[in-house]
């Protein structure tokens, strides 16, 4: 989780550490005794970083839900007005991905997966910032979908990560044989041959 005040806006996320400073949540899952040991090795293996807070049960439940859910960049939200992606990425490209796109849009990443998965929300713009995300997140190997922005930009943006050229001409193939009068979703997904 980001070094952010979202986090003092989200139930659960309000009550760890500072929101001055970035948090990292390991998800600990099996017997309690086993949980609980393997909780105390890691609070030792990672002193250097910071200190452990072990967190269990309900309260447990309400911060996961709070990541799987994406609380921090709901739309009630301080940013909800800002356009949100949904980035997959290689785990060991998304901690340099997110901090590549939080600096140079000024906006707000949240990391799952290990980091193969960012959430971004970035500042407003009338591309969404796309060229930008797509730049960096194809150069890893990724993909991006735009998961939430304003109408005027969402008819301008594929919503989708353009495919290469061959996965495309199949995309295409498959997509003509099912709506050869291209009468379903116009435009909708992907801009192109349908549009």
């Amino acid at each position: 989780m980001p070094a952010s005040a979202l986090r003092s806006e989200v139930d659960g996320l309000d009550r760890l550490g500072s929101p001055r400073e970035a948090i990292t949540l390991l998800r600990l899952e099996g017997t309690v005794a086993s949980a609980t040991h393997r909780a105390a090795a890691l609070a030792v293996a990672l002193k250097g970083f910071g200190e452990a807070q072990v967190v269990e049960d309900a309260e447990s439940a309400e911060i996961w839900s709070s990541v799987r859910d994406v609380r921090p960049l709901a739309a009630k939200g301080p940013l909800g007005a800002w356009p949100v992606w949904r980035i997959v990425c290689p785990p060991a490209s998304g901690g340099a991905l997110g901090q590549t796109l939080s600096r140079q849009s000024g906006g707000d990443v949240i990391y799952d997966w290990g980091g193969g998965l960012i959430w971004a929300a970035l500042p407003p713009s009338a591309d969404a910032r796309a060229p930008l995300v797509r730049q960096h997140v194809a150069a890893v190997g990724g993909h991006a979908m735009l998961l939430r922005a304003g109408e005027e930009v969402r008819r301008q943006i594929d919503v989708f990560h353009p495919l290469p050229a061959g996965l495309a001409g199949l995309s295409e193939r498959v997509r003509s044989s099912f709506d050869p009068k291209a009468i379903l979703n116009r435009g909708r997904m992907m801009r192109g041959p349908a549009t």
